[in-house]
């Protein structure tokens, strides 16, 4: 087979760098353009390759966050429900205290003065806690 070359009229014909050179007669590409292939065939690979590990990469990172995110929920479930129940006991206890108080305003003379010591007692409590406050802080 002949390898032709630019001839005397300005023609392309095969052999002078024109397309038709990377296919020879048999149709195959030839070995110049054939390792030119490979090479770019190589590069489209490994650029495929690194884009497949940096999307696993964010993949991973997104996996971490979401399993983050199911045990933050988790735990803050479980800190409502504890609050929840915190809540329940402290209504409970407020409201046997308020029945008591009732019970001690609705009995008689006699208790109004012990109730009158009570926050009497209560309000100097108050007032002494409040004085040794700002006394420490200042």
């Amino acid at each position: 087979m002949a390898d032709w070359r630019r001839s005397g009229n300005d023609e392309m014909s095969p052999g002078d760098g024109s397309p038709h050179d990377a296919v020879r007669s048999s149709g195959r590409p030839s070995g110049a353009n054939f390792n030119q292939i490979g090479k770019t065939e190589e590069m489209l690979d490994h650029e495929n390759q690194s884009r497949v590990e940096g999307l696993a990469t964010k993949i991973s990172r997104l996996k971490g966050i979401a399993v983050d995110l199911e045990s933050e929920s988790r735990e803050s479930n479980r800190y409502l429900d504890d609050m929840t129940d915190d809540f329940g006991s402290t209504t409970g206890l407020l409201s046997g205290s308020i029945h008591r108080i009732n019970n001690m305003i609705n009995t008689g003379r006699s208790n109004r003065k012990i109730m009158c010591y009570i926050i009497l007692g209560l309000v100097g409590l108050f007032l002494i806690t409040y004085y040794l406050i700002i006394r420490v802080t200042s």
